[in-house]
This record gives C-alpha cells, sequence and structure tokens, in this order.
C-alpha cells in the first residue's frame, strides 16, 4: 500500500492546508514512499522481465543504472539546474522557464527509459531538481495547468483499466475488503 503524492498535495491545496508545519512532515514521508516504490519498481520489473540465468547480475545492472541516476539527482540538483536558474534569472520569462522545465522533465524521462528504468524515476528525479531551485514556486505556478491535465488523463486511464467483469466475478472479495478498510 502506498498513497499517491499527488491526491496528497490537491488535498491540501483544496484544503488550504499545504503551509502548515505538519505537511512537511507528510510530504517527507510520501517522498520517502515514492523513492523506496520507484527502487521496489525497479527491481521487480527487472526480475519480472529478466531472461536470463544469472539474476544477480540483472539486478546488479539495475542497481548501477538506479546509482546513476542519484548521482545525476545529487550533481544536477546542486549545482547544475540551480546555477543554470540563478544565472538566467534576469533573461527568463514565463514561457521560456516553462519551456526549460518541460525540456528537462521530458529530456529525463527520456534519459531513464534509454537506460531500461522507470519513466517515473526520471520524472521524480528532475521534480525534485527543479522542487528545490530558487524558481520552484514560480515553475509550480506554470505547470499546473499541465500538471491537472496529466492527472486527468492518468485517473481516466487507470479507470478504463477497470474490467467491469472482474469486478462483478470478486463482488464478494470486494465487499469484505471494503467493510474491512471502513472499519
Amino acid at each position: 500500500s502506498i498513497s499517491s503524492t499527488m491526491v496528497i498535495v490537491k488535498a491540501f491545496e483544496e484544503l488550504k492546508l499545504k503551509g502548515q508545519p505538519f505537511t512537511h512532515i507528510v510530504y517527507g514521508v510520501m517522498i520517502m514512499q515514492d523513492i523506496l516504490g520507484i527502487v521496489l519498481m525497479v527491481i521487480l520489473s527487472t526480475l519480472a522481465i529478466s531472461q536470463n540465468a544469472s539474476i544477480l547480475e540483472e539486478v546488479s545492472t539495475t542497481s548501477m543504472k538506479v546509482v546513476f541516476f542519484l548521482v545525476l539527482w545529487f550533481v544536477g540538483g546542486i549545482l547544475i539546474v540551480p546555477t543554470l536558474l540563478r544565472k538566467l534569472k534576469n533573461h527568463l520569462s514565463d514561457e521560456i522557464l516553462l519551456i526549460i522545465s518541460l525540456a528537462l522533465c521530458l529530456g529525463m524521462v527520456m534519459l531513464a527509459d534509454a537506460s531500461h528504468l522507470s519513466t517515473a524515476l526520471g520524472a521524480f528525479t528532475i521534480g525534485s531538481i527543479l522542487g528545490s531551485t530558487t524558481e520552484a514556486h514560480r515553475i509550480e505556478h506554470l505547470m499546473a495547468p499541465i500538471k491537472n491535465l496529466f492527472g486527468a488523463v492518468f485517473f481516466v486511464s487507470v479507470g478504463m483499466m477497470v474490467n467491469p467483469g472482474a469486478v462483478l466475478d470478486n463482488i464478494g472479495t470486494l465487499v469484505l475488503l471494503f467493510v474491512l478498510l471502513i472499519i
């Protein structure tokens, strides 16, 4: 079980709780969940698709790729992106900042995909890098419509994956789980 960071952030925004002190603790826990979830996704998906006899070799290769992303995250998050944005601050219109942010996001997702890692890892990495810059609030404001669009597409696509026949076939189990959840 893992909570949806996007849903919680949206709920905090709508309830006007985003600036409260406890939200930083919640965000910290959710970021740790995201990091551990991404690491588990990477390792488990590698194990699932591995056709090699040496699973240990496959897991170690994937782990090295994840370490590469963590180093990229550290170097990019501390040195490259914040310095670049700070130096270009006076020349960055909203449109240019939006284009740069989207390009960085899509570039990191493509790098993760080319490395045969989860695209979520690439998006998470660049999101955390951009979120730690001095332009974070401005980027968040500019990206809000795009975030909402992708959020809607995500929930619609997940909803379209529900097989009503499977729901009806497992109605007893679903009702039991629902009752247990409510209790």
